[in-house]
């Protein structure tokens, strides 16, 4: 063990440590209620990715060295990039969307969710979700599933955002928001 750590560079672990530190402090929060910092997961996972990455890409720079075959780590490396690649597109797409805007601004206005969490003084985007959508000459239709967290003056809290879109309609329209317990 001491010897894998040792041909590890400052920076892997340090991507390493930070993303499962940010990790164990998202879970920490959401359980015990701490409203400070709810991105850490997302984030924390990124992190962990990229460190999981630059592990990879040490191992190959080791055996290298010492004319080892890194084949499986290439392969890997190749898969966890393509992997960090698509979410970062799709959680872009989703966080520009007119769908998330629609269910933003929903959630920083709804009075009931204003009475549960505060004021609202920010909406993020948790986790991707799903939207579905088709077009044809009459215009677009869709239905989607976001999860959001409010972040409230008196605490945050995760809410599950229906959202439709009709032909005859011109923007996404909320059909309900759910709080996650």
């Amino acid at each position: 063990m001491n010897q894998l750590l040792s041909q590890v560079s400052r920076v892997t672990k340090a991507l390493l440590f930070l993303g499962i530190a940010l990790i164990a402090y998202d879970y920490i929060c959401q359980a015990a209620k701490i409203y400070i910092f709810w991105e850490s997961g997302v984030i924390g996972w990124f992190l962990l990715l990229l460190g999981s990455i630059s592990l990879l890409l040490n191992r190959i720079d080791n055996k290298n060295n010492v004319k080892g075959n890194a084949v499986i780590e290439k392969i890997l490396v190749f898969g966890l990039v393509f992997i960090l690649i698509i979410k970062v597109i799709i959680f872009g797409a989703f966080a520009s969307s007119d769908a998330f805007e629609v269910a933003s601004s929903y959630v920083k206005t709804n009075s009931q969710i204003k009475r549960e969490v505060g004021r609202v003084s920010g909406v993020i985007l948790f986790s991707e979700g799903e939207i579905n959508t088709s077009s044809n000459p009459k215009g677009e239709q869709g239905q989607g599933v976001l999860t959001l967290v409010a972040k409230g003056d008196n605490k945050y809290k995760l809410f599950e955002v229906h959202l439709i879109k009709r032909y005859d309609m011109t923007s996404w329209q909320v059909v309900e928001a759910m709080p996650i317990e």
